[in-house]
């Protein structure tokens, strides 16, 4: 979640902490209680949203590793059956193609990675009825088909990494903009009767609406963070 997002949520917690703090006040008041509940599932909607964002991107990176590993393996295999092919054919131009050392592999980028092993496929494929002796047949040419398309959705550039971005980003823009709703419209409006009911906790509740930039500093600051009101 970006900077700005969790300092409105640390915010969004202490108002809530506050409420919770003088509920004995506000309970009489009906649309005070369903405003309470109402921030309080928001609060635990964008903490969910956000840990399964979390978690999403870690399951990506895991898979992807995984992946990586997977193409490496096939990919040495393929191209060590086709260097022997072509060693023992006699045909150079082939040999030096698919030559590849499996450090040349491990150490690649990963968008020279998948062009390296695009060119081992086809040329797998151009020779799979001559690699049937050499114990390379067309289902693990479809296994590594299968992981070169896989590994390229992963990749951060793919369309579909950028949608799935783009729909959790939207979920929790819709739930700050929810929670502002609650906050800004109508639980700051119903808070005006305090300030002559219980000044206290009218008081405490508009500094718990303050947001704090709790960025990282470098340097040493002796005024107090610099603040702004929701």
């Amino acid at each position: 979640m970006e900077k700005r997002l969790n300092n409105k949520l640390t915010m969004y917690r202490a108002a809530y902490a506050v409420l919770q703090k003088y509920s004995g006040i506000w309970q009489p008041v009906p649309v005070m209680v369903t405003l309470s509940d109402e921030l309080k599932t928001a609060i635990e909607s964008i903490e969910t949203l956000s840990k399964q964002a979390s978690e999403s991107t870690v399951g990506v990176t895991e898979s992807k590793n995984q992946l990586w590993e997977k193409l490496i393996k096939e990919s040495y295999i393929i191209t060590s059956a086709l260097t022997a092919y072509a060693a023992r054919t006699g045909n150079a131009e082939l040999k030096n193609k698919v030559n590849y050392t499996e450090s040349d592999l491990v150490n690649s980028r990963q968008n020279q990675l998948l062009d390296d092993v695009e060119k081992i496929y086809a040329l797998a494929a151009e020779n799979i009825s001559k690699l049937a002796d050499y114990g390379i047949v067309a289902a693990e040419l479809e296994s590594i088909r299968v992981n070169i398309d896989s590994f390229r959705q992963s990749m951060p550039g793919s369309r579909s990494t950028i949608a799935n971005r783009k729909v959790s980003g939207q979920s929790l823009r819709e739930l700050f903009a929810q929670t502002d709703n609650i906050l800004n419209e109508q639980l700051d409006r119903m808070m005006e009767k305090y300030t002559k009911v219980n000044p206290a906790f009218y008081e405490e509740y508009k500094v718990a609406r303050t947001i704090v930039d709790y960025g990282l500093r470098h340097e040493k600051v002796t005024e107090t963070p610099a603040a702004q009101q929701a």
